[in-house]
């Protein structure tokens, strides 16, 4: 083996001295080494060829390699292709198709039905046989929960909140349709109706309305509370109003409609939400 490598040496030093022709002499293993050596000088020429000149402005002596003189090498130019624009997705039109159940908050019974505000809908329900009330008819969805309900005659009055006032036909309980509305200024709580006179609790006021022609409600008068008006019961020419907190019970003075004025007032431990009146007494729900 050690002369092998000795002659190996040799014959590498004879590569630069010697014709070609002279290192096949030597048998297999000199061929081979030829070739390896032949092999690794084709490669280094193509890698020379494709690196750039040094730039004018290198630093140190060496070169500075411009990356795109490769890439063009290998990767021709591709023309820029515009992005797609993605067609909009068209937006599903939303539409109410039904409504059950929701939060009870009004209720008010008159012969052998009660009407109740369940959600956005008034039901009324037979309660001639108290065991056992069935759901006779409902109201059409109205805008935002039912807040309080009064019902004189053939109709309910209901109040929606900031949806105001609306007067529903139950003359057949089967079928209750909505006849008229009024948007009154502030969020409607409770209700009052005395003769053709609508007497709303109307947060920072009490509203007198007029619905002798329930498609056509229209205002007769108001008055700015102190408080948070929030329910209103009428007896006589005075409207006592539940003010919410600090105000207790207000009194107003509604003789005149288009002109109420105070009366008095009781301050209430609590929030004044909702009062009833019957003789000489006025009870208050008070927080």
């Amino acid at each position: 083996m050690k002369d092998l490598d000795r002659m190996d040496s040799q014959w590498v030093e004879m590569v630069a001295s010697k014709p070609a022709h002279v290192l096949f002499r030597g048998g297999a293993e000199r061929l081979v080494l030829l070739v390896t050596i032949a092999v690794m000088a084709v490669t280094f020429m193509a890698i020379t060829a494709l690196a750039p000149m040094p730039a004018a402005g290198s630093h140190n002596g060496r070169a500075e390699i411009s990356t795109p003189a490769v890439s063009r090498a290998f990767f021709p130019h591709v023309p820029h292709q515009p992005t797609p624009t993605p067609t909009p997705t068209p937006t599903p039109l939303i539409e109410l198709v039904g409504q059950i159940g929701g939060f009870i908050r009004a209720v008010e019974a008159q012969g052998g039905y009660a009407y109740v505000g369940v959600g956005p809908r008034l039901l009324i329900l037979n309660v001639s046989n108290p065991s056992h009330p069935v759901l006779v008819g409902q109201s059409p969805v109205l805008p935002t929960f039912v807040k309080s309900v009064s019902v004189v005659g053939d109709f309910a009055y209901v109040t929606k909140g900031y949806g105001g006032l609306h007067i529903i036909d139950v003359s057949d309980p089967a079928n209750p349709t909505l006849r008229g509305a009024y948007d009154t200024p502030g969020p409607a709580c409770g209700i009052s109706v005395v003769g053709s006179l609508a007497y709303v609790a109307d947060g920072d006021s009490l509203q007198i309305i007029d619905v002798s022609n329930p498609a056509n409600p229209v205002l007769r008068g108001s008055y700015d509370t102190p408080g948070y008006a929030y329910g209103v019961s009428v007896m006589g020419s005075l409207a006592y109003v539940a003010d919410g907190y600090s105000s207790g019970l207000q009194i107003i003075d509604v003789n005149d409609p288009a002109n109420p004025t105070w009366r008095g007032a009781y301050d209430t431990p609590g929030p004044a939400y909702d009062v009833s009146v019957v003789g000489g007494l006025a009870y208050v729900a008070d927080g």
